[in-house]
């Protein structure tokens, strides 16, 4: 795994035997779930996405995806998977036209909310300001 990252050394992640692995790969909100991931990579754009995947395509390797960590039974930390943290990706762009907005990935709650607030305009979310919007809203909303 870490001959991939060094390939994309601008991708900020973590392996077992980094000093701050126990951190950030228990960045979650869950009952316990003692699953150790392979790794954790949190993708600072869009772009940094797709190496990600193809690293764990050719050898299957499990992949999650995380934009919280906020998932009451632990689906965003999985054993042996490489969690791809999105939550570095967290930015809201409104159009010209203020009618939509373009968000990251990783982009929580509060984030969305105080963005689009700027511009008195809203967003259904949940009330839990820590939860991330995208996974929310594909998935658990």
């Amino acid at each position: 795994m870490e001959d991939s990252f060094q390939k994309h050394s601008d991708i900020p992640h973590v392996i077992r035997s980094s000093p701050d692995y126990a951190t950030k790969a228990q960045e979650v909100f869950a009952i316990h779930n003692p699953a150790l991931p392979r790794g954790v990579a949190r993708p600072l754009h869009a772009g940094d996405v797709s190496p990600l995947v193809k690293y764990c395509t050719p050898d299957s390797i499990r992949s999650v995806v995380r934009s919280g960590g906020n998932n009451l039974f632990g689906k965003s930390q999985v054993q042996d998977a490489l969690t791809i943290d999105m939550r570095d990706i967290n930015y809201c762009h409104i159009t010209d036209d203020q009618t939509s907005a373009k968000v990251g990935g990783g982009i929580l709650f509060r984030d969305l909310i105080q963005a689009l607030s700027e511009h008195d305009l809203a967003a259904a979310t949940g009330t839990a300001p820590f939860i991330g919007y995208v996974r929310w809203s594909t998935y658990g909303g």
